[in-house]
């Protein structure tokens, strides 16, 4: 620079002090300003700081205070779409001006002759001051919008506190589930001791039931005794018959005995084949039963082979089927707990019965055993006579010798007949004792037998308990459910906001970081500034020392701004810290909501378990009933024997064929008859109520399953939005296939026909009516999935109550619980007990068959 230059500016900056100090001292600012105004724009010897706008900057950007009419800072962290810049851009970028050097001078001869050199450099200093003025006011501008901003972000962090709050509440309620969940678990515990109690019970069962079984092989072995003795005795008979042929030469009497004798053994014979013929019956019985179990235990193998292609399917579905399983399977146990106990006082009375006719049985053969005595004493009377006779002939005749000797032969005969009789009658005097054995032997299983009505009254309570837990479980279930949709709609409505938040806390970064550059360059030009105000220093000391105040000001404005800006970064800093918590709090309840599921899975897998148990139990009742039907029947035939026995061996035969006994017998019939009518009008009664029942629970059950495809839809629209948060939902929801869409039981559709069993003759006509109405239903199923397979996937769109119904016959229509797996779309698939597969039989008087 040449001194000319140096001369030039220490002259204006003399003017510029001058006119100031002129200014303060009149007070007229205005005038001076415009005296100012009026000089030249420009030099060629100044700086053209004319040619940048600065006056353009204040009307190109709006104030704060117009922005903010018209907007509310909570949009800034409310529902906006994430691609709306409008406010962002709506901000105005103040652009500082850049400080021109001053050009050099091309003549020094100008700046000497020139007139103006005075007032051309005070109006470049007023120019420099009025730019300098300008960025004063647009930091300031800044600095209210950052202060803006500094509200907006305090109101974030007071929604965020309301967040924590509502997560707070949220774990709360995450930790009364728990305490729910621990209860049920508790009450699951309680349902399996009391299972394990059943068990216990069912072992008793089974073992009494071995002691009556092993009760009647002992029976069987005494009858095979006295069916032995019985062959004896007809042998013996046999012998006396040719002894009394031999006797009938010498007396009458004896011819008499013989005859009455003959008609004994005629008798005897009579009940011997009797008795073989009712072992041959018996024999064919043992054979049919062993048929019949081999049946059965076909059957249970299909029924497992088709339980295990069920449990094939979702869980879901599962538990419910397991459920009504359950109610259905525990009305049946109550059915055929009456029925055991109707059945247990038919064979008390049976028993009774047996016990009444083995005293007639035992009077009779006393009586038969006096009578033997009495002829026994008759022939050693006729022996005597004998002897004398043979006494009185011995003198002279042959005959009397032949008589001798054939009276010694009949005394030896006599005697070896004695020693059979004695041998009979200790015999019989043992098979006394095993039948008094056999009654002590009877009469502890009768006291088993009430132990086990106990045991089976025990256990039905127990059952309904059992149901009362079950219905008290299902609306906690349902809660459960309600209160994890809800908390997952909280978890994803903070997700959305601090999404948002995560966003403007970015768009506030980039902010900072264009007015860290602004103030970069403002500090470079302040620089800039300095450094030619140092050059000038020499020139113009008052100049520089107001430039200095300007400088303080606006570096105090500048520390402001950057102590805002730290804040800003702190308040930054502390709500990604915050947020990194609530994602951690997140996170645990991600794995809280998975562990309780894990516990639902373990409780729906107990639950099967305990089905199956009870489908064991309820085999080995069905076995045991089906024993003792057949002891039933077994006793019945032997009362019909000894009521023939008895009408055969009673001495005096009556002309009128209706005696006391017979009316007896019919009086006890017509009782028994009566208290079968009354028993059955009792079980149609529970029948109806069971079916009130069912239709309740069914109700139920659709409700719950609308409820849980509320959940499935809530569930995946949730997700949804999860991935999408501004995105709104129209689709359909998405839900998971069934894993039993490729397990079709196949071998519905190629069993052979089922024929008519010899078991399946004796049934009842109900039991036959069921077993033809499930076959139907069977096949109804069939048809139904061959059509559901030949549909269109168009068609599974839009399941119409008019294609979901099917038409079906008035007598042959059950309430089945039918679970079609749609082929085309996994979300349109029908659930377990639907409308549109559950059909009820009024003749079936309210027994569900489950398919």
């Amino acid at each position: 620079m040449s001194e000319d230059d140096r001369a030039a500016k220490a002259a204006r900056a003399k003017a510029l002090l001058k006119k100031r100090q002129q200014k303060k001292a009149a007070g007229t600012p205005a005038a001076d300003s415009q005296s100012v105004s009026s000089l030249p724009a420009s030099r060629p010897f100044t700086p053209q700081l004319s040619d940048q706008p600065p006056s353009s900057e204040p009307s190109t950007s709006p104030p704060v205070g117009a922005d903010t009419q018209f907007r509310d800072p909570a949009s800034l962290f409310g529902d906006a779409p994430d691609g709306d810049d409008s406010w962002i851009r709506a901000l105005s970028r103040v652009d500082p001006p850049a400080p021109q050097l001053p050009t050099d001078v091309t003549s020094p001869s100008h700046i000497s002759t020139s007139p103006r050199l005075s007032n051309g450099s005070g109006h470049h200093d007023d120019k420099f001051v009025k730019a300098l003025e300008a960025e004063r006011d647009t930091l300031r501008s800044q600095i209210e919008r950052l202060t803006g901003v500094q509200l907006e972000l305090q109101e974030t962090g007071s929604r965020l506190r309301e967040s924590e709050s509502k997560l707070a509440k949220e774990q709360e309620r995450s930790n009364a589930l728990e305490a729910q969940l621990q209860r049920a678990q508790s009450e699951k515990d309680a349902a399996v001791g009391i299972q394990r109690s059943q068990q216990q019970t069912i072992s008793l069962l089974v073992s009494e039931k071995a002691s009556l079984t092993s009760d009647l092989e002992r029976l069987g072995e005494v009858e095979q005794n006295a069916r032995e003795s019985a062959a004896q005795l007809a042998a013996e008979k046999a012998r006396g018959d040719a002894l009394d042929d031999r006797v009938r030469q010498l007396t009458a009497k004896v011819l008499e005995v013989s005859q009455q004798v003959v008609e004994y053994e005629s008798k005897e014979k009579d009940l011997s084949e009797r008795c073989r013929d009712q072992e041959r019956e018996l024999q064919l019985a043992n054979g049919k039963i062993k048929q019949h179990e081999d049946e059965s235990a076909q059957h249970q193998q299909r029924v497992r082979d088709l339980e295990e292609q069920i449990q094939s399917d979702d869980r879901a579905e599962r538990l419910e089927e397991s459920l009504q399983n359950t109610r259905d399977r525990a009305d049946e146990l109550e059915l055929k707990l009456t029925k055991l106990k109707q059945s247990h006082q038919n064979l008390t009375s049976d028993r009774n019965e047996l016990a009444s006719q083995l005293d007639t049985a035992r009077d009779v053969e006393a009586k038969s055993r006096s009578r033997i005595a009495e002829l026994e004493e008759h022939q050693q009377t006729l022996q005597t006579q004998l002897h004398a006779v043979t006494a009185e002939k011995e003198a002279g005749q042959k005959e009397s010798t032949e008589l001798q000797s054939q009276v010694s032969s009949h005394q030896v005969a006599t005697r070896s007949l004695q020693d059979k009789f004695d041998s009979a009658t200790k015999e019989l005097a043992r098979l006394s004792h095993e039948l008094r054995t056999t009654q002590t032997e009877l009469r502890n299983a009768i006291r088993r037998a009430e132990d086990a009505e106990r045991t089976q009254a025990d256990l039905q309570t127990e059952g309904i308990n059992l149901m009362r837990s079950l219905d008290e479980m299902r609306p906690k279930i349902v809660e459960l459910t309600g209160v994890k949709l809800e908390l997952g709609e909280q978890i994803e409505s903070l997700e959305r906001t601090l999404k948002m938040r995560d966003s403007t806390i970015n768009e506030l970064e980039s902010e900072l970081d264009l007015y860290r550059d602004e103030n970069e360059e403002v500090t470079k030009k302040l620089q800039s500034a300095l450094t030619l105000q140092e050059k000038d220093q020499s020139q113009s000391q008052a100049g520089l020392a107001d430039l200095q105040k300007a400088y303080s000001d606006v570096q105090a404005e500048l520390e402001s701004a950057m102590a805002s800006v730290r804040s800003l970064e702190s308040e930054r800093s502390s709500h990604h810290q915050e947020a990194m918590h609530r994602l951690d709090v997140i996170n645990d309840l991600k794995k809280t909501s998975k562990e309780q599921t894990d516990k639902i899975v373990s409780l729906r897998r107990e639950l099967d378990e305990q089905l199956a148990e009870q489908d064991e139990n309820q085999d080995l009742l069905d076995r045991i009933q089906g024993e003792l039907e057949a002891l039933r029947d077994e006793l019945t035939h032997k009362d019909e024997e000894i009521e023939r026995l008895r009408q055969n061996s009673s001495p005096t035969k009556s002309n009128d064929p209706h005696s006391l006994d017979y009316e007896i017998v019919d009086s006890l019939r017509q009782q028994h008859a009566l208290e079968l009518s009354t028993a059955q009008s009792t079980i149609r009664a529970l029948e109806d109520s069971v079916f009130e029942a069912q239709s309740r629970a069914h109700a139920l059950q659709k409700q719950v399953v609308a409820l849980e495809e509320q959940v499935a839809a809530q569930r995946s629209t949730s997700r949804n939005g999860g991935q999408r948060p501004f995105s709104p939902v129209n689709g359909v929801p998405s839900q998971p296939s069934s894993r039993g869409h490729g397990h079709r039981p196949t071998s519905s559709l190629s069993a052979p026909p089922i024929t008519r069993s010899v078991f399946e003759q004796h049934l009842s006509p109900e039991t036959l009516h069921k077993r033809k109405v499930s076959l139907s239903m069977l096949k109804a199923r069939i048809k139904s999935e061959t059509a559901a397979t030949s549909h269109p996937p168009s068609r599974t769109m839009s399941p119409t109550p008019d294609n979901m119904s099917e038409p079906h016959d008035d007598h042959d229509r059950h309430h089945h619980a039918h679970h079609q797996h749609s082929d085309s779309l996994p979300h349109n698939r029908s659930h377990f007990l639907d409308e549109s597969h559950v059909f009820w039989c009024h003749s079936c008087s309210g027994d569900l068959v489950v398919l």
